[in-house]
This record gives C-alpha cells, sequence and structure tokens, in this order.
C-alpha cells in the first residue's frame, strides 16, 4: 500500500459544497448569467439544459484557461472519469464510472471516442496533445442507441473548431521546468463567399520526468522524454444555400521515451533484494553475489536504477467528410471517415531490472473505414426524430518480439538456476555446473525473436437506428430509441516459441521458463447480433428545471485474447474467445438554472448493471480475457457553474460511485498462490501427475478497481479590469480530489495496488490586453507536488524470480507514478 501525502484532506466534498452554497447564496446579485452551451450529444444542436443526459461539457477556452493538452488530464474535472497511462505509451484506459480496458490489445472499449463525428476505436490513438477544440462533451451512461456498439458506458463526443468567414487567427507558446516547450496556432478566413478554410498546429517537447542512474547498454538515464506535433487541415463549402460540405484532414506525431515506473518501497522484502542479488551477480551467484538491485528505498522521487530504454513512435492521419443537404426542413447528413493508425514500441525494456534482460518488440496497425447516413427532423415539432445507417470496417493488426538481451542467458539463466537448484541443496559446484549448460544452450538459441507472435482481426459492422421523441406538451417530452447492430469478426493468431528456454518445461526441456507456448489459431471468427434501445421521459414543471429519467443499454463486443498463453493459461482452461458484455443502466436527474442563470446545475443518479463484464486476468506472467457474471456500479454525479459575481466564474464537479461484483468466484490469484500454481504445473507437465488446484480468489461484493467512491474538481477563477488602463487581470485555482481506490493492473484487489486519497491543486495568474486579444500568465500544475499511482502492476517475473510473500500473498509491485509539479509561462495572441 501507497503512503498517503501528509496533509491530504479526509473529507473535501462536504468542506467545498458548504463553501459553494454559502458563496452563490450571499453573492449571486447582479452577475451575468451562465453564458448556454451548445451539444450534439443527440446528433443536433441542442442546448446543454435540454437535453436529459448525465454530461460534463469543457469548451475550448475553457481547456485553454486551465492548460489542459491532453485527454488524459480531462478526468481531473470530470466527475467519474479516470484516464491513465500504463507502462507502455499504447497501453492507456478510459475508464468511465468505473468501467474501462486497456488500449495495447484487441479489447474493445466500453467508452468510445467521437471526433468531429468519426469514431476513433482504439484509446491507444487519442493520447496526443489536444489543440483548436470547440467543445468535449463527456457522456455519462450507455449510449447504444445514437453512438452504437463500445459506447456500453458512455462517449467522449469531440468537436474541432470550423472555419469562420472572417480572417482571424491566433497563437499560443509557452514554456517550462523540464525543458517543456510548446507552440500552437490556427488560422481561419474565408477564400470566397461559398469557400472558407482553417488550418491547426501544435508542437510539444519536454525531458522526461524521471531519472535513471543504470545506464549500461545503452539505457537512457532520461525517463519519459516526449515529443508531438499535429495538424489539422478544414475546408467548409456551401455550393448552395441549402447544401454544405466540410472536408477535414489531420496527421499527428508521437515520439515517446516511457514513463516513470518505481518500485513501490513498502512492497519490498529484505528476502526480495537478496534473491535479486543472487540472481543478476556477474559473479558466482551461490558463493558471491554481486548483483545490483533496483532503487527500492526512496520511492515517489521519480529516480530509478534499472534497464530503461523504453522508445515508442505513434503516427496516425486521416480524411473526413461532411454533408449536410437540407431537404425543406429535414436534413440528409453524410459522415465518412477514413483512419490509419501506426504505433511502434521499438524499444521496450519488460524486466525493469538493473541488467540488460528482455526487450519487448510491438507494432500496432490500425486501418478504420466508416460511413454514416442521418435523416433529421426539425426542431420544436410535435415529433422529432433521427434516423441513420452506419457501415463501419477495422483492420487491426499487432505484431509482438521478445527478444533476449545480451545478458538474460548468461548471467541471468544460469544464475536462476542455480539458485533454484541450490534450493533443493545441490552443491554450489553442481548447481553451477548444471545451470551454466542450461545458460549455454540458451545461447545457442535464437536470441531474436525468441518469442514471437502475430494478431490480425478484420471488423465489419453494421447498423440501423432511429430515435423519436414526442412533445407531448411544452413542458413533457417522451423518447424511444432502438439500434440494431449486427458485427463480425474474424481473426488468426500465431504464436512462435524459437528459443527452447521460453517454452514449457518437459522431460526433454526440464529447465525452461515456461513464458509461452507455441499456438496456431488461422480460423478465429466472431460474429455477433445486437439491440439497444433507449426510453426516456422528460419534464419541465417551471421554467429552467427540467426532472428526465431514462433507460437505456448498451454493449461492447466480444472477440479473442491477442496475447500468448503459457502452460498454466492452457491448464486452467484458457479460451482464445471471450464474450460480449451488455449495460443496463437506469438513470434518474434534474437539470436547472437559479438566480436567472448565474448559477447552472445539473444532479443525476444511475443504477447500472452489467453482464458478463470484460475483465483481464494475470497468470503471473501474462494476460488473458475472461467474462465476469456480474457487476453493479451505480452513484449521483453532480455538476454545478456559477457566477455570483461578474468576476467570479466557478465550476464544480462531484461524484459518489458504489461498486459490486455480482458473482465473481475466479477473478486473479494473489501473485504468491500464482507462483505455488505456476510450480505446480510445471512439475506436473515434468513428472506427469495433476497439477494442485489454484487457490480460489472471490471477489464477490467487493469493489471493482478503477472506482473511487469519491472525486471532485473545483475550478475559480477571478478576472477584473485595471481601471484607467483597461487592462485585465485573472487568478485561476483548480482543486481536484480523488478518494482512495485499487489501482492494480490486474483484478485481484490485492491491499498492496491500493492506492489512498488524494489531491492536486492547480494555479494560474495573469494578464488580458484591453480587447483581450493578448494574453500572458504563469502557472503550475500539481503545486503541493502530490504523489500518487496511476497504475500498480506486479514486478514482471515476480513469480518466477520469488519476490512474492506467502504469508500475505503479495509481491513486489510496480508504480506507474503520476506526473510531478510542473510549472511554466504562456503567452498568446489572437487577431
Amino acid at each position: 500500500m501507497i503512503n498517503s501525502a501528509p496533509g491530504t484532506s479526509n473529507n473535501p466534498v462536504i468542506l467545498t459544497l458548504t463553501v459553494l452554497v454559502l458563496l452563490t447564496a450571499s453573492g449571486a446579485v447582479g452577475a451575468q448569467a451562465i453564458e448556454e452551451i451548445i451539444v450534439t450529444a443527440q446528433k443536433r444542436e441542442q442546448s446543454l439544459q435540454d437535453v436529459p443526459i448525465s454530461i460534463s461539457t469543457f469548451t475550448g477556452e475553457f481547456l485553454e484557461d486551465s492548460g489542459i493538452d491532453t485527454l488524459q488530464q480531462l478526468d481531473q474535472y470530470t466527475p467519474n472519469l479516470s484516464l491513465a497511462f500504463s507502462s507502455q505509451l499504447a497501453n492507456n484506459r478510459i475508464v468511465l464510472r468505473g468501467v474501462g480496458s486497456v488500449g495495447n490489445s484487441a479489447i474493445e472499449p466500453s467508452v468510445a471516442v467521437f471526433v468531429d463525428g468519426i469514431y476513433i476505436p482504439r484509446p491507444s490513438s487519442v493520447i496526443g496533445t489536444l489543440t483548436d477544440l470547440e467543445i468535449v462533451e463527456v457522456l455519462r451512461g450507455p449510449q447504444g442507441t445514437l453512438f452504437g456498439r463500445n459506447a456500453s458506458m458512455g462517449a467522449l463526443n469531440i468537436r474541432t473548431r470550423k472555419p469562420g468567414d472572417e480572417f482571424s487567427g491566433d497563437i499560443r507558446a509557452s514554456y517550462g521546468n523540464y525543458g517543456h516547450v510548446q507552440v500552437a496556432g490556427a488560422l481561419s478566413g474565408a477564400f470566397s463567399p461559398e469557400i472558407a478554410g482553417r488550418v491547426a498546429f501544435q508542437y510539444s517537447d519536454r525531458n522526461g520526468y524521471g531519472e535513471n542512474s543504470f545506464t549500461e547498454n545503452g539505457s537512457d538515464s532520461d525517463v519519459g522524454k516526449w515529443e508531438d506535433g499535429s495538424v489539422r487541415g478544414k475546408l467548409f463549402f456551401e455550393p448552395a444555400s441549402d447544401l454544405d460540405i466540410t472536408l477535414t484532414a489531420d496527421f499527428s506525431r508521437i515520439i515517446n521515451g516511457g514513463g516513470v515506473i518505481e518500485v513501490l518501497s513498502d512492497t519490498v522484502q529484505p528476502e526480495y533484494l537478496v534473491a535479486l542479488r543472487r540472481f543478476l551477480s556477474p559473479t558466482d551467484p551461490l558463493t558471491m553475489p554481486t548483483g545490483e538491485v533496483p532503487e527500492a528505498v526512496h520511492g515517489f522521487d521519480n529516480n530509478v536504477h534499472q534497464d530503461h530504454r523504453d522508445y515508442a513512435e505513434d503516427e496516425q492521419w486521416g480524411i473526413a467528410g461532411e454533408v449536410n443537404w437540407r431537404l425543406g426542413e429535414h436534413t440528409v447528413r453524410s459522415l465518412t471517415g477514413y483512419r490509419k493508425w501506426y504505433n511502434d514500441t521499438l524499444n521496450e525494456s519488460v524486466i525493469r531490472l538493473p541488467m540488460d534482460l528482455i526487450r519487448r518488440v510491438t507494432f500496432y496497425d490500425v486501418e478504420t473505414v466508416s460511413q454514416e447516413l442521418q435523416l433529421l427532423s426539425p426542431a420544436g415539432g410535435l415529433i422529432e426524430y433521427v434516423a441513420g445507417a452506419y457501415f463501419y470496417r477495422e483492420d487491426y493488426g499487432i505484431d509482438q518480439a521478445f527478444d533476449h538481451g545480451p545478458d538474460f542467458c548468461s548471467p541471468f539463466v544460469g544464475n536462476l538456476f542455480a539458485s533454484y537448484l541450490a534450493s533443493f541443496n545441490f552443491s554450489p559446484q553442481a548447481a553451477n555446473a548444471i545451470a551454466g549448460g542450461v545458460a549455454r544452450d540458451c545461447v545457442r538459441g535464437t536470441q531474436r525473436d525468441a518469442v514471437a507472435t502475430r494478431f490480425r482481426q478484420d471488423v465489419s459492422n453494421y447498423a440501423v437506428y432511429g430515435q423519436l421523441t414526442l412533445n407531448v406538451t411544452e413542458q413533457l417530452r417522451v423518447t424511444g430509441g432502438l439500434r440494431w447492430t449486427d458485427s463480425n469478426k474474424e481473426g488468426s493468431f500465431l504464436s512462435l516459441v524459437n528459443n527452447p528456454i521460453s517454452a514449457p518445461p518437459s522431460p526433454a526441456n526440464p529447465f525452461a521458463l515456461d513464458l509461452r507456448i507455441p499456438e496456431q489459431h488461422p480460423d478465429l471468427e466472431y460474429d455477433e447480433e445486437e439491440i439497444t434501445w433507449l426510453a426516456n421521459i422528460s419534464y419541465s414543471p417551471v421554467e429552467n428545471l427540467m426532472l428526465f429519467a431514462t433507460y437505456a443499454t448498451g454493449f461492447r463486443s466480444g472477440g479473442f485474447n491477442p496475447e500468448g498463453f503459457d502452460s498454466v493459461a492452457q491448464a486452467a482452461g484458457a479460451d482464445r474467445e471471450y464474450d460480449t458484455e451488455t449495460v443496463d443502466n437506469i438513470e434518474v436527474g434534474a437539470k436547472g438554472g437559479m438566480f436567472d442563470n448565474r448559477v447552472v446545475v445539473n444532479l443525476n443518479y444511475f443504477h447500472t448493471e452489467i453482464d458478463d463484464l470484460q475483465d483481464r486476468r494475470f497468470d503471473g506472467v501474462n494476460f488473458l480475457m475472461q467474462n465476469v457474471e456480474e457487476l453493479t456500479q451505480q452513484g449521483v454525479e453532480l455538476d454545478i457553474q456559477a457566477r455570483p459575481v461578474d468576476q467570479l466564474y466557478t465550476v464544480l464537479g462531484v461524484s459518489y460511485l458504489d461498486s459490486s461484483f455480482g458473482n465473481f468466484p475466479n477473478a486473479t490469484s494473489l501473485p504468491a498462490d500464482i507462483a505455488a500454481y505456476r510450480t505446480s504445473v510445471q512439475l506436473s507437465r515434468f513428472l506427469g501427475f495433476p497439477p494442485a488446484e489454484l487457490p480460489v480468489r472471490d471477489l464477490t461484493g467487493d469493489r471493482n478497481h478503477f472506482s473511487p467512491q469519491w472525486q471532485l474538481s473545483l475550478v475559480a477563477e477571478w478576472s477584473d479590469r485595471i481601471p484607467v488602463h483597461g487592462l485585465g487581470w485573472f487568478v485561476r485555482g483548480e482543486y481536484q480530489y480523488v478518494s482512495g481506490q485499487n489501482v492494480g493492473a490486474d483484478t485481484n484487489q490485492a491491499p498492496q495496488t491500493m492506492q489512498p486519497g488524494y489531491d492536486i491543486v492547480n494555479a494560474r495568474l495573469g494578464l488580458r490586453g484591453a480587447d483581450d486579444g493578448w494574453e500572458i500568465s504563469g502557472f503550475v500544475r500539481n503545486v503541493f507536488d502530490q504523489d500518487y499511482c496511476q497504475v500498480i502492476f506486479i514486478q514482471a517475473l515476480a513469480t518466477t524470480l520469488s519476490l512474492v510473500d506467502p504469508v500475505t500473498g503479495g509481491g513486489m509491485q510496480r508504480c506507474v507514478v503520476g506526473a510531478p509539479r510542473v510549472w511554466g509561462v504562456e503567452a498568446s495572441y489572437r487577431f
């Protein structure tokens, strides 16, 4: 378990709510109203307050004022949203209401991402810097009717800025610690009365947040460096008064040096370091162990001592077209998209110990084509409706190879088996002699592509949908929606074990590590046909107040495990295929404005039942997907905007989440139990007797991981004018709190993977020109340098290296450290 930082508030929710209520009640006189926000959550432009959905919105101006550069930072402002990186650039997750999935696999997301109406299928492909956005809409709850599959927990609906008729532009540049340099800008204008264009760009570069003291064999001293750039162009055509066309092209590229992944010092037993000194020793491991060990004493200092050579290149581009044809009062809309995404994780240190052992090379390649047709009725009549048809195709490939580093076979493998034989009372001379032979056999085997896998998946998806609203009276509306989806997946999987040391042990190969088994599945196929639907009723008893209730369904597509299995997974009955996940959600809420809309309050309660939850199970070496019978997520979400006086603008977001597995008797076991089971399975293959039973880890009634009970965000900005000069000044403070949660990469709810509650404070102050044409500001994010883990996972090969505790069941854990305190200055100019 991580030690909670001093000064962390124990109950910020009540405190912040009390302060905001008192402030609103005492000061909401004479201020201007909250500006209306227009969203497209129901495929047409509507006021946020008229849409009976739980939505958090962030305008482009808000994102710029808060210095939000990536989607990963958005969770600090959004109730019940979590976005986190893990050990790979491609391994990020989008979690909404406590449910989500990692991005470095073929697992479908449960939170769909759309940019300008085009579906972005992989969470890994939305990790770059945000630029030139009009709005980000976080739609909570199943969006299965209008947004389709893989929006079972919600959707992120992102719109970029459109070309304008007038010539305009902006440029923004910043410099900060860690050598962070960033520049972004946009230019927009009309070429003729019928044609307008807009181009936007951004570039960002910084050093890593961590330092590595182990620099042998090319291991990098700078941990986590980041460089990315993107450009987007838009052309808007209006050849006739009833027809408009928007064409978009974009390109982005990221170069990343991994993340800061530290050993959690309070999960380290003294005997772990003794064992590592033997396994990593360049001298006799039994009589003179002199191996270096990772830095395991000073946690959260962003200093590591381990092999680090992570390097990834991420590149994507796309083209899209939107056509709106107005037929009388109806509109026919066409959305066409083509996208290509590559992620080449060219060199990743898997074991992360101070020795060059195993390098993982992974290539992701995704190509998608989508076409959507919509028919939208006029708004405001007795009946409003939207109907549509959708086609989507995805070609997805993952090629992965594990290469042996120069230290893997010798001394590492030799030391490992020498220590193992010594534990059976072999003399040091005999143990070293036998282990030396194993190491030589390992060296004679293939080192490059020692293990290699190839996964391919083709997805074809067809859907038709419709949603109709009956405006019974001016106060009462009833809405129903239905979507039929037919999806087909065809795939193949190939796993090659080219060096016998990685194969399962056998009488012919007794000294093997059981990292993978050879597999070949050339004809994988998964078909599904699903009906998702929605029923909603909303009622406005008085002006500026809407009450609503909704029942909605959604689903996340089933599919194939894209990772290789070992003999442990095989013995446990691992299946290459997993089933579709389905979601039923009941929601009631209220949206209202008070004090002449100087205060806007949105409140809702939800109850979500998830059947056949897709969850990753860990067998000590590999992850595999399985289905969990039932999970219930329920809670309350509150969004408040308030302008008590003209100078002060505040935004509050609060969520409460209750989480419980209905029936989960086969969760990932604790590391020590897995280690014992792996030994049993390997001995059974060698000696021919049945393996022992894997101890059951029953999480029935427990919380899901990444499901904090409380999340809170408070933003307050005070802005005013300097008399006489007319210059503007502002000061902005932000406070975010997340209560304790389990952030383990695998779902075993181990006490060691609990992240205690923490809070983060950001601050910004600056000057603005008299006409707001320019701005200069200084900022600090994570003012008090709060320590926290985004994800916690067991040390690689911990179950093989005896880095486990049979008393507690735990083992040595790794922490993907959150961003430290960063500061800088920023200047912008608009014209």
